[in-house]
Order: structure tokens, then C-alpha cells, then sequence
């Protein structure tokens, strides 16, 4: 086939459900009258050293040794047409969620079905954002800071000899290590997170307490940073 229409993209971060995935697989899918191919979908699920393949979201649930979550999944489509007595590809579609990216590949010779599949992958994953996507690119490196910050002014601390402050400040400088070591790993904040099961409403999501120990620990440094400027102006005004 001779694509006159082919995009890469990247999509943002996503949290998917079991029920999310068979919404995802509808949009894949082309049942119209001119798809000589019925089931054109190929999907691979990646899980530690194993990799499990179906052609449909149906398979892969009835398959064995399933697990509870995933960070990789391909989602690969081809749609099949007859033209002069003979079938050809008259588009497909690529997607790549890997870890701590996603990635997708539409092309097609139908302008209509390029644009189309598009415009619907791209709200899919808008409304399948999880509430703290705007922290998962610059939580690594804000986190780094923080606790850098943290460990500076327990030192300081320690040298003033305000001992309560200072067991305080390396704690809390502790907890944003192990914060920024798990988002690295992205166990906290995920970029992909695709969780093979309903969505329980009642199961604690740790990321709230991250969040909170985040902002904790941002405040705790932003009122100790105002006092120091509050009193630097005042002895300058003295």
C-alpha cells in the first residue's frame, strides 16, 4: 500500500482499566462493509521475561498466568479492502506503551479514516489521563531538588546545633529519597499503568501519599526560605 497519510505521535500519560482497554479496542477495530479483514488486531502484553500475544482483548483475558498490572503493551491493526479483485491495506494503526512512553503510528490512503482514528485516539487517552500526569514528567528532578534542599538545611541544622529540626529535616529528607527512587522506577507516578482487572475504588492509592509528602516537604522548605528573606530584609532595614 502507498500511504498518503502517515503520523507518529505521542500521547500522554495513561491509566487504564480492564473495561478501558475494551474501549481502546473498539476504536482499533473497522467493521464496515469494505474491511475484508475481520480480525486484523495483533497484541502483545509484556510482563517481566514473558510476553503474552491475542488477537483480540477477549483473548488476552482468557489467557493463562495473566498478571495484575503492566507497564508495556503493542497494540498493532491492519485494515484489509478489495480493489481490483485482489486485497490491499488501506491503513493501519501502531500503538507502543512502553514503560515510561506512548507512542502511535496511524497511515492510511482514506484521509477520512487517517483523521478519524486520530482524532479518537487522542480523546481516548485525554480522558484516560490519571489525576497526577501533570507531576509525572517533572516529579524525577523537582523531587531531586527537594531533597537536596532538605538535606542541606538539616545539615545547616545540625551545625546550629537545633537538633529537633535537624532529626526532622533528615527524615523528611528520607522520605523524599525514597519518593524520588520509586518514581524513577515508576512505581509513583507512572507514565503507563495498565491494571488488568475492574477498578477498585475502595484499594489506597499510594500516589495521594506521595503527593502529600511532596507538597509537605515544599512547604516545609518555601516557609523556611521566606523566614530567611524576611529576616535578611529586616536587618537591612535596621
Amino acid at each position: 500500500m502507498a500511504s498518503d497519510f502517515r503520523r507518529l505521535f505521542n500521547l500522554p500519560p495513561a491509566l487504564l482499566y480492564k473495561r478501558d482497554l475494551f474501549e481502546l479496542e473498539k476504536i482499533f477495530q473497522d467493521f464496515s462493509s469494505d474491511n475484508i479483514e475481520k480480525n486484523g488486531l495483533e497484541i502483545r502484553l509484556a510482563y517481566k521475561d514473558a510476553v503474552l500475544t491475542a488477537n483480540s482483548i477477549e483473548g488476552l483475558f482468557g489467557l493463562k498466568d495473566l498478571p495484575n498490572s503492566s507497564e508495556k503493551l503493542d497494540i498493532r491493526y491492519q485494515k484489509w479492502v478489495k480493489r481490483n479483485d485482489r486485497g490491499e491495506i488501506e491503513g493501519g494503526i501502531s500503538l507502543i506503551m512502553n514503560y515510561n512512553y506512548i507512542s502511535c503510528q496511524v497511515y492510511s490512503d482514506n484521509q477520512d479514516w487517517f483523521g478519524g482514528k486520530i482524532t479518537r485516539l487522542e480523546s481516548f487517552f485525554l480522558e484516560k489521563k490519571p489525576w497526577y500526569s501533570w507531576f509525572t514528567v517533572a516529579a524525577p528532578w523537582l523531587l531531586s531538588v527537594i531533597f537536596g534542599l532538605l538535606f542541606q538545611f538539616a545539615v545547616f541544622s545540625l551545625v546550629a546545633k537545633r537538633f529537633l529540626i535537624a532529626i526532622f529535616s533528615f527524615s523528611l529528607s528520607l522520605l523524599m529519597l525514597a519518593t524520588t527512587y520509586f518514581t524513577f522506577k515508576q512505581r509513583l507516578f507512572p507514565y503507563v499503568k495498565i491494571v488488568l482487572r475492574d477498578k477498585d475504588e475502595t484499594k489506597f492509592d499510594w500516589n495521594i501519599l506521595a503527593a502529600i509528602v511532596t507538597t509537605f516537604a515544599s512547604l516545609f522548605i518555601l516557609i523556611d526560605y521566606i523566614q530567611k528573606f524576611v529576616s535578611f530584609m529586616r536587618k537591612l532595614w535596621e
